[in-house]
């Protein structure tokens, strides 16, 4: 599996929003989606060099967002960043994370967004939960965005 660097994880700590877009089963990758992207604390703040690079996102409308079934069925897709374009895979978390990503959450938007963040600490939102992972170069790309809504 291949990981972040540095300046894509600087980027993602820095990110207000990212867009999102999974693949389809048949390869067409959904429309775009503009979501919140934390990344894990490995001690001291979960948007600080400390981080221990993993990459969390999660779905406000929980596990029946269009986005979100896309992203498990096909575990791939890829993210916009101010950045760039970055092709991912799209990962289950195990429960014991869900605790450090409510954190991350908290420490990253909170003060800002206090009543949206509380929202995505609740059940639907976290049972929403995946962790990114950057794919590795040379895989066979996606074929092009599909302009229909889900």
């Amino acid at each position: 599996m291949s990981t972040w660097t540095p300046a894509q994880l600087a980027d993602l700590r820095q990110a207000e929003e990212i867009c999102v877009a999974p693949a389809r089963d048949d390869g067409r990758q959904l429309r775009e989606r503009i979501i919140w992207v934390v990344t894990s604390p490995a001690g001291q703040g979960p948007h600080d060099a400390t981080s221990d690079g993993r990459v969390f996102v999660r779905s406000t409308n929980g596990p029946t967002a269009s986005w979100f079934r896309a992203a498990r069925r096909s575990r791939r897709g890829h993210i916009t960043t101010p950045a760039g374009t970055i092709d991912v895979t799209f990962d289950p978390v195990d429960a014991a994370d869900l605790a450090r990503v409510d954190e991350a959450y908290r420490a990253k938007y909170g003060r800002r967004y206090r009543s949206i963040v509380e929202h995505l600490l609740g059940p639907g939102p976290r049972q929403a939960t995946l962790e990114l992972h950057p794919t590795i170069e040379g895989r066979e790309p996606l074929t092009a965005p599909d302009e229909l809504t889900d």
